[in-house]
């Protein structure tokens, strides 16, 4: 997720509460890991909505991602969907947006910090609170 997502472990993941009063509740769905190989998938087919958006290789399965999917979400401000509940940085994002982002949810102070960290001589990393 890190050298996809975060441009190489240099930015930060943000971890919602997910319960049955809000939207990842009520909405969020697990992504299936499943073994296959990639395939066309026409919009006709039933399993079009699903093998796109909401199925991923086996491989990734680490990750147990939930995705909570917005249709009318572009160029829209759209309300965080669950309260903030920890911020886990990327292991090489710079100690100066670090401290940006603590900055900027001193008030939340029920917000928790993590990092990450590499693991030696595994490609593999950790995370450990801050």
């Amino acid at each position: 997720m890190w050298s996809h997502y975060s441009d190489k472990h240099k930015g930060f993941c943000i971890e919602f509460e997910r319960s049955p009063d809000n939207n990842l509740g009520k909405y969020a769905c697990p992504v299936k890991y499943v073994p296959f190989k990639y395939k066309k998938v026409t919009v006709f087919s039933s399993k079009a909505f699903e093998m796109k958006f909401l199925t991923k290789a086996y491989d990734w399965k680490y990750e147990g991602e939930w995705r909570l999917i917005e249709e009318d979400g572009q160029n829209k401000t759209i309300d965080l969907p669950g309260n903030i509940t920890a911020i886990i940085f990327g292991l090489r994002m710079p100690d100066y947006q670090r401290e940006t982002i603590r900055e900027i949810l001193s008030g939340l102070s029920h917000i928790k910090y993590y990092k990450a960290e590499e693991l030696p001589d595994q490609y593999k990393i950790k995370i450990i609170e801050e």
